[in-house]
């Protein structure tokens, strides 16, 4: 299968816990191109805490895309942002639009990864509500989840969508992560595989890797759906200038 679209990648450098410099990104972008991407997110964090301003991060993914190019990777690298659930309550609407990937895709938003008090995925409704597509980053890693896929399948009726972490499909997360994503696949719940890679070498992309151990042990999803298709339909182009 070629054409991959990884939807959910840090491979901006020099931001995050990503690449630590210009070379690492390098290295991390030929790591993608060798799993068969084409199209790849750079989707670097956004926090309460974290917070870079929107026109740097597009200077930010201007010199990314120069420096590519300048080494001739052939890679397309669209704009966006892991926004955790709690940034959502001082972000306003220009700045949601704004961290869409691509300008026109999906906000990732990613949910807690610890257990807490209370139901954080309310400002992910208010955000549904508002009209913008979400992308749910990492369900299977999610405790809240892992326990009930209940608030999970309440948002994707409301018109979310999911993303299943390549590593955690074959078992990088332990066996909760892989048990609850195998689950949430057969539930229907997940549309998108992507690798959540931060480094070329220590967590690297392996969209294919989890694409065949899901032929040979799970035949019944569809990888092309996951990588190629609904990551495609998910991105649609931008409207002409007038």
């Amino acid at each position: 299968m070629s054409g991959r679209i990884d939807l959910h990648c840090h491979l901006l450098p020099d931001l995050d816990d990503g690449p630590a410099d210009d070379g690492d990104a390098l290295a991390l972008a030929w790591a993608l191109v060798d799993d068969g991407v084409t199209t790849v997110a750079a989707t670097p964090h956004r926090t309460a805490r974290f917070k870079i301003p929107v026109l740097e991060l597009r200077q930010r993914h201007a010199a990314l895309v120069s420096m590519l190019a300048h080494h001739e990777v052939p890679l397309e690298v669209l704009l966006g942002s892991e926004v955790a659930v709690d940034a959502l309550l001082d972000m306003d609407g220009t700045e949601i639009e704004a961290l869409r990937i691509g300008e026109t895709g999906p906000l990732l938003v990613e949910l807690p990864q610890r257990e807490g008090f209370g139901d954080p995925t309310w400002p992910v409704h208010e955000v549904l509500d508002s009209g913008v597509p979400v992308l749910l980053a990492h369900p299977e890693r999610i405790p809240l989840l892992q326990a009930d896929l209940a608030p999970l399948r309440a948002l994707v009726e409301r018109g979310a969508h999911a993303q299943v972490t390549s590593g955690a499909v074959i078992g990088r997360y332990g066996r909760t992560a892989q048990s609850v994503a195998m689950d949430m696949l057969a539930a229907g719940l997940i549309d998108v595989i992507a690798s959540d890679a931060h480094h070329h070498e220590r967590r690297p992309p392996e969209t294919g890797t989890a694409l065949e151990w899901l032929r040979t042990n799970r035949p019944e999803v569809d990888g092309d759906g996951l990588a190629v298709h609904t990551p495609r339909v998910l991105i649609p182009p931008r409207a002409p200038v007038s």
